[in-house]
């Protein structure tokens, strides 16, 4: 026996050991420290106790069993703070409830001398203390302290089948399972001390009993307040729940609940963003039926949605704008913002939207501004350059030939085929600049919106035949045949007689200036829907792909520079394309390069 208690007390202290090290270190200061304190006290128990099995003088043994309860009533103390750091519950109130009746305990201990005198102890036996044949005086003590236990193992057990059926019907099966086996072994262990209790013996090593008891008290004063706590934070979650309802509900801003590609929930602002009459119909929907195909940036709206939300449960939450769709497809600008919700099964997103439709067209304003800003610039400077070309070269044509008639009038040597030539430069110079200056002056009536169309009814036949026989002497020069076909009868369009007449000779004028050689066909044809067509075919230089989708553009020509090998403003067809407008005529255009240009006209 004496082995055995050895080798316990040197675990016991080579575990306490190994806490007050980590006390010191810093290491869960408290909880080491008092587990020190505790086996220290284990310990001496067992010494103490080692030691009165060999005291054979009565007083000392007395004095020993006394020291022994010190050091029982002190671990006591010691294990309610123990209990209190591992259990993370500080309840000054169940400290200072416990802690008195301890130290009465002590000061009882030291001045009751087992209900009998000094003198009748010294003629009593150590053996008839443990049988107690002499101690009938303090019977009456232990019969108090024994019912007091027995009420307490009383209001123990209700207390444990109270929070056990509470916990079990709040759905908290793991904790009523942890309640009972907290409390079996303490409920066990009293029983069995009740039971073997002996009345007529003094048994002073029922204080044990006490440590069980002081655990009993504070894990069930723990356990109740986390019983209380855990009702509280019910109701305070159902008041949390029933405020972010009302919330939800009622917000003005649109508000729903996705998990996976289904809606769970939506809030009456979200159904009236999007057009739909209720929740419900937009919630029979998926996320996936109020997006476009595509977003703005090509990609496809489901692919870029569950990216979107793969990346918000990484970072939590995530904020973008996206392009949604009203119950009628209409297209609508929001800003969306993302947040996870985690939960144990599954995870929902909250999304709440916020209507940006008119930033954004107030963003596209404003770039649509700035760009037609620089565009103005760009024009502008086009414009000066292209325009002193165009008014230079003429002026330098006519003013170098009419210096050198001048001076053959002055010497006399003036050659009549010399002056020929050059009032036909000068004439054909005249030309170019007063079709420069009618031009300008044609764009600038447009650009500032006081051209004031005139609708009559005009026969297209006659305006083109006219047209043919004023450019037929130049298409004749460069040896290009133009021709003219008419297969309908009547040929009356209502337009503009003006700017239909600058279309067709800005057209035909282009035709023969891009054609070296070839054919020019001009025809009035009937399509399948009864409109009228007009189409004027070359076989000119053509024009690449690239260029096509400039070719309305002011001042924009294919070759630029004082190099380029044909003259021109680049206004002319920017005109056509005006005109057009104008007169409600489609205007389209196929080209080859090196192969000729076809320009198609449908008059509405």
């Amino acid at each position: 026996m004496q082995i055995i208690i050895s080798i316990f007390v040197g675990i016991l202290m080579a575990g306490g050991l190994f806490s007050i090290n980590l006390a010191v270190r810093g290491i869960d200061r408290k909880f080491n420290l008092y587990y020190f304190l505790i086996v220290t006290g284990m310990s001496l128990f067992l010494i103490l106790s080692l030691i009165s099995y060999y005291v054979t003088e009565i007083n000392d043994f007395i004095f020993v069993e006394k020291t022994i309860n010190v050091v029982l009533l002190l671990s006591c103390l010691v294990l309610i703070l123990l209990v209190q750091e591992i259990s993370n519950y500080r309840n000054k109130n169940i400290v200072l409830l416990l802690t008195v009746p301890l130290i009465l305990f002590l000061i009882v201990n030291f001045f009751r001398n087992y209900g009998i005198s000094i003198d009748e102890l010294v003629r009593i036996n150590k053996t008839e203390i443990y049988y107690g044949e002499k101690l009938n005086k303090y019977e009456i003590v232990q019969s108090v302290w024994l019912e007091f236990i027995k009420l307490y193992l009383v209001v123990l057990l209700l207390y444990i089948i109270k929070a056990i059926h509470f916990a079990y019907n709040n759905k908290r099966r793991k904790d009523a399972l942890l309640l009972l086996i907290s409390f079996m072994p303490v409920v066990i262990s009293m029983g069995i001390t009740i039971s073997f209790f002996d009345h007529q013996s003094v048994n002073i090593n029922f204080i044990f009993e006490i440590s069980f008891v002081l655990f009993a008290i504070i894990l069930s004063s723990k356990n109740f307040n986390d019983i209380i706590n855990y009702s509280r934070v019910s109701k305070a979650l159902e008041e949390s729940e029933s405020r972010f309802r009302t919330l939800f509900e009622k917000s003005a801003d649109p508000m729903l609940l996705i998990q996976g590609n289904e809606f769970i929930d939506c809030n009456e602002a979200a159904a009236k963003i999007l057009n739909y009459e209720s929740i419900e119909d937009l919630k029979k929907i998926t996320p996936d039926q109020i997006s476009p195909e595509y977003q703005p940036d090509g990609q496809l709206s489901r692919t870029k949605a569950q990216e979107l939300i793969a990346l918000t449960k990484i970072r939590g939450s995530h904020n973008f704008e996206w392009i949604h769709t009203t119950k009628e497809g209409i297209e609508l600008w929001i800003e969306v913002t993302l947040t996870l919700l985690p939960f144990e099964k599954n995870n929902l997103i909250f999304v709440s939207w916020r209507n940006i439709n008119d930033r954004k067209k107030a963003e596209e304003d404003l770039i649509s501004a700035k760009e037609k800003a620089e565009n103005s610039e760009k024009v502008k400077t086009a414009f000066l350059a292209q325009m002193s070309h165009e008014i230079r070269s003429p002026l330098f044509g006519i003013l170098s030939y009419i210096s050198l008639i001048k001076e053959g009038l002055v010497e006399g040597n003036l050659d009549k085929t010399e002056s020929e030539q050059y009032f036909k430069t000068i004439e054909r110079s005249s030309a170019r600049l007063i079709r420069t200056i009618d031009l300008i002056l044609n764009m600038s009536e447009l650009q500032t919106l006081s051209y004031n169309p005139i609708f009559t009814m005009l026969d297209l036949n006659p305006l083109l035949s006219n047209l043919l026989d004023e450019y037929l002497e130049t298409a004749n020069k460069k040896n290009i045949k133009l021709s003219f076909s008419a297969e309908l009868p009547v040929t009356n369009v209502t337009c503009d007689e003006y700017s239909v007449n600058q279309i067709f000779a800005n057209l035909i004028d282009n035709a023969i200036k891009y054609t070296e050689e070839g054919e020019i066909k001009i025809s009035i044809e009937l399509n399948s829907e009864s409109k009228i067509v007009v189409k004027i075919i070359d076989t000119g230089i053509g024009m690449s792909d690239d260029f096509l989708s400039n070719l309305f553009t002011p001042f924009t020509q294919e070759e630029i520079g004082y190099t380029r090998k044909y003259e021109g403003n680049g206004l002319g067809l920017a005109l056509v394309k005006n005109y057009c407008q104008i007169n409600n005529i489609d205007l389209a255009v196929k080209s080859k390069k090196g192969i000729g240009t076809e320009f198609k006209l449908t008059f509405q």
